[in-house]
């Protein structure tokens, strides 16, 4: 927002000449002082469109919508956000109907393993195997292993790209991707400051 618009461009470089500084974990100090006294009251007569992807992996996504909520900026504001699957998430939309339209669209898992399954046809060219058929197979492995999710399957088509033998291969498909180990960690961490389901969580887990 800040490069397309001279008013909030205005109003940051007026809070860094006042020496303001921002506890990145403090998310309610950070919305009063940035967002509810300047940004949503800059004058603007465009539209603004926030995007805000994976909410599922927010550790204050409720803080989030309740620190939204009720909230009138000085300008057409419209929000698209991006989840997976939730039990929380048609509680928090609920809860904004009341101070904003909301409209709720839920992609099926086959709609996704269709975009997916194109990925994986459209790399599996560049992996360092020769015989079609194996190519085929390798696929096939890859959309039935991990075809659920599409960061999974990126990492492992990207290790595939540096491996020649069957075995090592193998290994691949087999470990868990360093990239998704964040994800793992991040996911294991919202499970744990649930206090009141944690014992559900370890259930599952174990």
């Amino acid at each position: 927002m800040a490069l397309s618009n001279p008013t909030i461009r205005d109003s940051l470089f007026k809070l860094f000449e006042a020496g303001s500084t921002f506890d990145l974990d403090d998310s309610r100090t950070i919305w009063t002082k940035l967002f509810k006294k300047f940004i949503l009251l800059a004058s603007l007569f465009t539209p603004q469109y926030w995007v805000i992807d994976a909410i599922d992996e927010c550790n204050k996504c409720n803080e989030f919508f309740t620190m939204l909520r009720g909230e009138r900026p000085n300008f057409p504001l419209r929000l698209f956000l991006t989840s997976r699957h939730m039990h929380d998430i048609p509680r928090i939309l609920r809860s904004l109907e009341s101070s904003a339209s909301v409209e709720c669209v839920e992609i099926p898992k086959e709609a996704s393993l269709d975009d997916i399954k194109l990925y994986i046809e459209s790399h599996i060219d560049t992996l360092p195997i020769d015989n079609i058929d194996e190519r085929e197979e390798l696929a096939t492995q890859i959309l039935h292993k991990f075809g659920a999710c599409f960061l999974w399957v990126r990492l492992v088509i990207d290790g595939l790209k540096h491996v020649y033998s069957s075995e090592n291969i193998m290994k691949v498909l087999e470990r868990i991707p360093e990239g998704m180990i964040p994800l793992y960690e991040r996911t294991v961490n919202a499970m744990a400051e649930n206090t009141l389901e944690k014992h559900i969580a370890k259930a599952v887990l174990m």
